[in-house]
């Protein structure tokens, strides 16, 4: 992924860097932490979440943004027994997921499996999803305070019907409770 970025930024305007952000800071600051792709989620409790969070925040220079794209976890909280869905990849190819939802534990457990010709590899993706309003009392745990709220990148309204969020956090300064 960092490659393919390198390859459409050729003078190096984005800077990177690789890391666990389950587990380490990389000791600097930044104008914008992103988290994309509902990988907020792949911490697999709550409280791991909150420590994530925490290093989000701690990482952020004066002014800047921590920026979260989720999944609206509601289709598969929703969902009753396991379901199977396959997935078009190329004319030789297709991708078939089996998803079991605990929602006892907010926990999604899908297996990948492509179907291509070749010895089927599958592999195992666990999640704990986590409604918006929860992200933001963890936000707020970590001294954050959501500052906006989207449908897409596009700037889309939020809505009951939106199936993801794009949602933006600044620091709380010194003395400030943050929003009531």
């Amino acid at each position: 992924m960092l490659a393919k970025l390198a390859d459409r930024d050729p003078e190096g305007k984005v800077r990177v860097t690789a890391g666990d952000f389950t587990a380490t800071t990389t000791g600097e600051v930044y104008d914008t932490v992103l988290i994309a792709l509902n990988t907020f989620f792949a911490p697999t409790s709550a409280d791991r979440q909150v420590e994530c969070m925490r290093r989000m925040a701690e990482q952020l220079a004066e002014g800047g943004r921590v920026v979260i794209e989720a999944f609206d976890p509601l289709p598969f909280h929703q969902q009753e027994g396991e379901k199977t869905s396959t997935r078009y990849l190329s004319p030789q190819s297709v991708m078939t997921d089996s998803t079991h939802v605990m929602r006892d534990r907010q926990l999604i457990l899908v297996i990948h499996t492509t179907v291509d010709g070749s010895v089927p590899q599958p592999t195992q993706e666990i999640i704990r999803y986590a409604w918006p309003s929860e992200i933001d009392l963890m936000a707020r745990l970590a001294g954050l305070r959501l500052v906006d709220r989207f449908g897409g990148w596009k700037d889309e309204p939020y809505g009951p019907h939106s199936p993801r969020h794009v949602s933006v956090y600044e620091a709380v300064g010194p003395g400030e409770n943050g929003p009531e």
